[in-house]
């Protein structure tokens, strides 16, 4: 009822060809049905887990504290709170062939591994020339809110001298799109040194 009949029906084929009947995902908002393609594409390409699922993993493994820098709900109240309009345009980028979405994620993956932050941050950055007002304040909300937050939470527990050594695992973009928890920390005088 909220969605373009094309739209509905790029989205049945996408389902269909997942082996899942869309009907199961009617009621959820667009922006939960986007994130759940993306997802679908990422375990169909054979990618399980990602770098901080592993290490979430292993930390439990070993019994090792993990210390949350945000919430989940922090996380998806982001998506959840776009505008409909917005939502919509969501669900419609990931409304991709496979190899599309595979030759992006590969281009992705090469540069991280290549370790070239300056071609990853144009890279990430290729959609933020021409976007609307929405989309920029969705990209603050996504990157450079949270960056304050986890460098806030990275800083109490800095602040804290307890003499431990903690391994702060974050997705490459908090790393690199300024403000990045690293221009954050250095901008309250800390010394931040990659190690390759």
């Amino acid at each position: 009822d909220h969605i373009p009949k094309e739209t509905y029906s790029k989205l049945e084929k996408v389902f269909k060809d997942f082996g899942l009947p869309l009907q199961i995902f009617e009621m959820y908002k667009p922006w939960f049905l986007s994130s759940t393609i993306e997802s679908l594409m990422i375990e169909k390409l054979g990618y399980i887990e990602g770098v901080d699922e592993y290490f979430l993993s292993r930390a439990e493994e070993d019994g090792k504290e993990i210390i949350a820098l945000e919430t989940v709900e922090e996380q998806l109240r982001i998506f959840a709170e776009s505008s409909p309009e917005y939502q919509l345009e969501m669900l419609e980028a990931v409304l991709i062939d496979l190899k599309e979405y595979k030759a992006g994620l590969k281009k992705l993956i090469e540069l991280y591994m290549e370790g070239n932050e300056d071609e990853l941050v144009a890279y990430l950055s290729e959609d933020i020339e021409g976007a609307t007002e929405e989309e920029l304040a969705f990209l603050k909300r996504l990157n450079e809110d949270r960056n304050y937050g986890m460098a806030e939470e990275i800083i109490e527990v800095l602040n804290e001298n307890s003499g431990k050594t903690y391994f702060v695992i974050v997705g490459t973009a908090h790393y690199i799109l300024d403000p990045s928890i690293i221009s954050i920390l250095e901008e309250e005088g800390f010394i931040v040194e990659r190690v390759h």
